[in-house]
């Protein structure tokens, strides 16, 4: 099977982090089955480089560093496996306000990368983009023009995202003319297709993101903490709920006799104000900022803690919590859409959104009734849901059924 992929991010220099599951999940499917021939088209979607705004024009310590890197920039393939190969076509992009920003030049670059795939490997299959605009949008334009099915994995926190969204709430017709025509639109979570569903739009298929279980698991040692230790993972901002932890922290410490920490991991613009939220709460001793934090330092993480909490407002799906269960850690996530679907009556508890006493009262919870939750089990249930072996024949059982059509 030939499978042509489009994601609306990726990682690159400037965001080595941007779009990794897209990345992951890539990888995974050619790991997953030699006779899978995968391409993954490239423009530099998430290179700040390549971007252009007025004041890198103005600005001489900005323009001449970027005009460098922007000449540099050529077009190639990267062999990444056997059976796995990145096609790079850079686009230049500027303003919206002129020429649409060169969006043209990302619709032409895509257009190539599927031609230098279909010389290199042959006939393609199907077109998967991850999210609906841009990657659907692309997808949607080379379906029409060369007669091959695509898929959409739809991401998007909160979805959709409000600059793709018509003054009177509906979705812009890129974006819904992408999901609209698509062979087969895919969610992350339950709660992402029915808000899809909700725009009168064709029902997704449920298929969670994939966790690399062989990456991600219990630790061979056995670990102990002299304090109870939580660990949270989550960009610095307010969606994330990393102020409404830091305020039930402080409530925590006047509930429990036993001692414990808080490691916040994850940067952001909001981190310095959170900081000087925990010095006023009077937390700093029992609150440790890691900044952000490697593959290997999020794996050891999640393996050291006692539990894992992240009390975000809106999760499409909440990959952290999965990662979590599968190195058989209890969590605490809040009823924000994504979470619901991980998290169980036996690796965790669900508290509502922007709730800082229930919050408090879930983590006391946990501390007090920890030893009641079985690490393999927890486990367990991770690899029956989201691991790779569980999740990609569901995947490639949907490419199967829109080839077939």
């Amino acid at each position: 099977m030939n499978i042509f992929i489009i994601p609306s991010w990726y990682p690159c220099q400037s965001l080595p982090i941007s779009g990794i599951f897209f990345q992951e999940q890539a990888a995974y499917l050619a790991d997953y089955s030699m006779s899978n021939q995968i391409g993954v088209s490239l423009w530099g979607q998430s290179d700040k480089n390549l971007q252009w705004v007025a004041k890198d024009l103005l600005l001489l310590n900005k323009f001449l560093p970027k005009a460098l890197y922007t000449i540099a920039q050529k077009k190639k393939v990267k062999k990444v496996k056997d059976n796995l190969f990145e096609y790079y076509n850079p686009v230049i992009l500027w303003s919206k306000r002129i020429k649409n920003g060169n969006f043209q030049g990302i619709v032409e670059a895509n257009d190539v990368n599927l031609k230098d795939f279909i010389r290199n490997q042959g006939k393609v299959d199907v077109i998967h983009a991850h999210v609906s605009f841009p990657a659907g949008f692309l997808a949607k334009q080379l379906s029409e023009k060369y007669k091959i099915p695509y898929i959409i994995t739809e991401h998007m926190a909160p979805f959709p995202f409000v600059h793709l969204l018509n003054p009177d709430g509906s979705l812009q017709n890129e974006v819904f003319d992408s999901l609209n025509n698509a062979a087969r639109i895919i969610a992350v979570s339950p709660s992402l297709s029915k808000r899809i569903k909700s725009f009168n739009l064709p029902e997704p298929v449920y298929i969670p993101n994939i966790i690399d279980e062989d990456f991600f698991k219990i630790s061979s040692q056995n670990l102990s903490n002299s304090k109870f230790t939580f660990f949270c993972l989550g960009g610095m901002d307010p969606s994330k709920g990393i102020k409404e932890l830091l305020y039930a922290v402080q409530k925590l410490l006047s509930n429990v006799d036993r001692p414990f920490c808080a490691r916040i991991g994850g940067d952001g613009d909001y981190l310095e104000e959170y900081q000087s939220i925990a010095a006023e709460l009077k937390i700093t001793e029992h609150v440790k900022w890691l900044g952000l934090l490697s593959r290997e330092e999020v794996r050891r993480e999640h393996q050291t803690c006692d539990a894992f909490v992240l009390p975000s407002f809106i999760e499409t799906f909440g990959v952290v919590y999965a990662e979590a269960i599968a190195c058989g850690k209890p969590v605490i996530g809040a009823y924000s859409g994504g979470p619901e679907c991980i998290i169980n009556k036996n690796n965790g508890v669900l508290v509502k959104v922007g709730d800082i006493p229930d919050l408090a009262t879930k983590m006391q919870f946990i501390m007090e009734y920890h030893n009641s939750y079985n690490a393999i089990e927890i486990r367990n249930d991770f690899e029956n849901r989201f691991s790779k072996k569980s999740v990609i024949p569901r995947l490639l059982e949907v490419y199967e059924s829109v080839i077939d059509k």
